[in-house]
């Protein structure tokens, strides 16, 4: 496989099939310097993988070739030269897949606080134990700087986030559209299609009902992450009609 010459930075938000992509890029890239910024047992947060990367010189930095992990847009303001990347996904349901997920994988930083306390689904997503539950897609994108865990998310927030998206993403998928999405990564950068395998899904019904009460308070809590999903939808499924109308033959026909 190619990679065209890319240099790639994957902004992967937690439990957006994230993992799928992850693989597909570490295919695209294998034999070629790579970092992944994701915990694991010797990490149980990223941050201090994210921070290593920081105090590399600019040299080494730009001989990496693929970044991809648990980071944020601009999270290193002398990497330059990335083609940045995402997914997004419908957030209820992405905050619902990050319960289970963190329920069971053992090596995720709740585990042990939702096993022990025996944290069920809603008490959790109503509850502040997670910086995910706040509007953590929002908070990757806009690529701004909040001073701590405690700083909410604002409608400044939103808007830095719509406008990166746009203009400073190379391109962006969506969870519940992903072979649409991988189609689209192939015809930006000239990538092979990938198999259409998917990996890491979530155990769980997917048919699950909140309560009425508990998507009203994880809906108002995540304003902003709706928003911005709707805004990517909205361009998603316009740029997607544009491509089917200028593939038309009869449309090229009228054209000519």
């Amino acid at each position: 496989m190619t990679t065209n010459g890319h240099r790639i930075a994957f902004v992967h938000i937690p439990r957006t099939a994230g993992t799928t992509f992850g693989v597909y890029l570490d295919g695209l890239y294998a034999g070629r310097k790579a970092a992944k910024f994701y915990a694991d047992e010797l990490h149980p947060v990223v941050n201090a993988k994210v921070d290593a990367f920081r105090e590399l010189d600019a040299g080494e930095k730009a001989s990496f070739e693929l970044l991809r992990g648990h980071f944020v847009y601009g999270f290193d303001d002398g990497e330059s030269g990335c083609r940045y990347l995402t997914l997004l996904r419908e957030p209820v349901s992405r905050l619902v897949s990050y319960y289970f997920y963190a329920l069971k994988e053992r090596t995720h930083y709740l585990h042990t606080y939702l096993f022990q306390r025996r944290i069920g689904l809603e008490r959790f997503l109503m509850s502040d134990a997670s910086i995910d539950l706040d509007n953590s897609q929002v908070r990757a994108i806009s690529g701004a700087a909040f001073a701590s865990s405690r700083e909410r998310v604002t409608e400044a927030h939103l808007e830095l986030a719509k406008r990166n998206l746009l203009e400073r993403f190379a391109a962006f998928g969506l969870t519940e559209q992903f072979d649409v999405s991988m189609q689209r990564f192939s015809r930006a950068f000239g990538w092979p299609l990938p198999a259409q395998e998917r990996r890491n899904e979530g155990a769980y019904a997917r048919d699950m009902t909140l309560s009425d009460a508990c998507r009203a308070y994880v809906e108002e809590k995540n304003r902003f992450d709706i928003e911005l999903y709707r805004f990517a939808k909205a361009h998603f499924e316009s740029a997607a009609a544009y491509s089917e109308r200028a593939a038309d033959p009869a449309i090229q026909t009228i054209r000519s």
